[in-house]
């Protein structure tokens, strides 16, 4: 980012609503779960062509954590650069595959079975499918 962004100006701003913001397409969001604490972070992305093969493009986060780790004591918003948020979705995928196959829960059954991760997961897809066109 071309400025640094306080964490005051990121709760003005309206949750997940893409702003102009130092001349840049920013918003800000909840970072995942690490280390027991959610995080807010903004994210800044660039306009990305038409041409369907660059997929939604580069994006980098301010993430401001308060927990210990993973940034230690470090309190300033630590920048991230992802190449594509659609690789989260295949870590994701990867991740609750292997849980599911070795992981179980109470009662022994699979993890994919926990309504609560059911219901998590049909919130993602129904989302995915507003993104690929779909009701």
């Amino acid at each position: 980012m071309t400025k640094k962004v306080t964490l005051t100006e990121i709760l003005a701003l309206p949750k997940d609503e893409v702003q102009v913001f130092d001349k840049e397409r920013v918003f800000w969001t909840w970072y995942p779960q690490m280390g027991g604490y959610v995080a807010k972070a903004v994210i800044e992305f660039a306009a990305v062509s038409g041409d369907g093969e660059s997929g939604a493009g580069c994006f980098d986060a301010l993430v401001f954590h308060d927990g210990d780790w993973p940034f230690k004591t470090d309190r300033e918003p630590r920048g991230l650069h992802h190449c594509a948020a659609e690789q989260f979705i295949e870590f994701g995928i990867t991740v609750l595959e292997a849980q599911a196959k070795f992981q179980h829960g109470l009662n022994g059954r699979p993890v994919i079975e926990d309504p609560r991760t059911r219901a998590d997961i049909q919130r993602a897809i129904d989302r995915l499918q507003k993104l690929l066109g779909g009701s």
